[in-house]
């Protein structure tokens, strides 16, 4: 079961924005990844490539997926690079809806001409830089399988297209799913037709700590309906 939202795509794309928003519409915790890192390591990711080098940001990036796939009801926006490695896809999206927001490469361009936090393009010719990093990332990005066009999309347009990917995603598997957020995480509630029957494959899918102990909590009307089937 899919209980978190990953966006991600190629940088100057829209995904710190839109997952922001995605997040507020649905009431989720939002979680920028390179802020994250940048908080935890006290620097710049600037900084970082400068002083510890990139594969120690990556490793960093994968760290961080890694514990990122364990949080339910999260809404994470990933940087450029951070699902090109297979493994970080596989983490992520193992339990998450994962989106690719992509636009076109002249508005890329227009939209980061003039970035001054990018270490990835901290070259002479960017232009040159933009074009070789998206054909190295895109088939990577082809992976994920939501794809979502930001071209000509405001940030409200394309969080609506999110969160309607995920609407529509929870009603085929579930009927509804209804999350519940709580201090120390949350939980989801399933409506719909036939889910008692799939109450071993919801449960296990669900993230809990120890699958092996499960209560089972009714009243004797509902428990003598329905205990035998769920136990």
């Amino acid at each position: 079961h899919q209980h978190n939202i990953v966006i991600t795509g190629f940088m100057g794309t829209g995904k710190t924005s839109v997952g922001r928003e995605v997040a507020r519409l649905l009431g989720w915790q939002f979680v920028d990844m390179d802020a994250v890192i940048e908080a935890r390591a006290g620097k710049t990711i600037a900084d970082i490539f400068a002083q510890e080098g990139e594969p120690a940001f990556r490793q960093m990036e994968a760290a961080l997926c890694r514990e990122l796939a364990q949080k339910p009801y999260i809404v994470i926006a990933t940087g450029g690079g951070a699902l090109v490695p297979e493994a970080n896809r596989a983490a992520l999206l193992a339990r998450g809806m994962g989106v690719c927001l992509s636009c076109t490469p002249d508005t890329l361009w227009e939209r980061l001409e003039a970035a001054t936090d990018r270490p990835m393009l901290d070259t002479p010719d960017r232009r040159a830089r933009i074009a070789a990093l998206l054909a190295q990332r895109t088939p990577a990005y082809q992976q994920i399988p939501h794809q979502i066009d930001t071209t000509a999309c405001s940030v409200s347009q394309a969080a609506r297209q999110v969160v309607a990917l995920w609407t529509d995603a929870q009603a085929a598997t579930t009927g509804l799913t209804l999350p519940v957020r709580t201090p120390d995480g949350g939980y989801p509630i399933y409506l719909g037709r036939g889910l008692l029957a799939r109450a071993g494959e919801l449960l296990a899918g669900a993230g809990l700590r120890n699958p092996r102990q499960i209560g089972l909590v009714s009243n004797p009307t509902v428990s003598a309906l329905y205990a035998a089937p769920v136990e």
